[in-house]
């Protein structure tokens, strides 16, 4: 007699369940992953523009014109360049949140430059 290869129907199903189970999980985790990817890019962009500013704002120019990529599109430039520039003179600024370009976390700018994630 010959013996016939392959899977039987009830372990096709049980692999299908086990993917969809690791299916269930992981792709919440995914899009956590994804906010948190994104806002810290942001954060990173808006150090660099902090940087830029600062260097500005030493040389008594205005606010430079800066392309964020993580952070929205429509960040205003002006209002974090007083922030920051301000908080490099010791003059504080009124605290701002930046949201981010795709997945609209919120970073925060406190009124003293410091850039985080959360709002303390």
């Amino acid at each position: 007699m010959h013996k016939q290869s392959g899977f039987t129907l009830i372990e096709l199903m049980v692999v299908i369940a086990i993917i969809g189970i690791l299916a269930a999980i992981g792709v919440p985790k995914y899009g956590s992953y994804l906010d948190r990817s994104e806002a810290s890019a942001c954060v990173g962009e808006l150090n660099s523009y902090r940087t830029l500013s600062i260097a500005e704002a030493s040389l008594g120019e205005g606010a430079p014109e800066f392309s964020f990529q993580s952070c929205a599109e429509n960040t205003d430039v002006d209002e974090l360049f007083n922030v920051f520039a301000g908080a490099a003179d010791n003059q504080l600024a009124e605290a701002i949140e930046v949201l981010t370009q795709d997945r609209q976390e919120t970073v925060y700018v406190s009124e003293g430059g410091i850039i985080s994630l959360n709002n303390e």
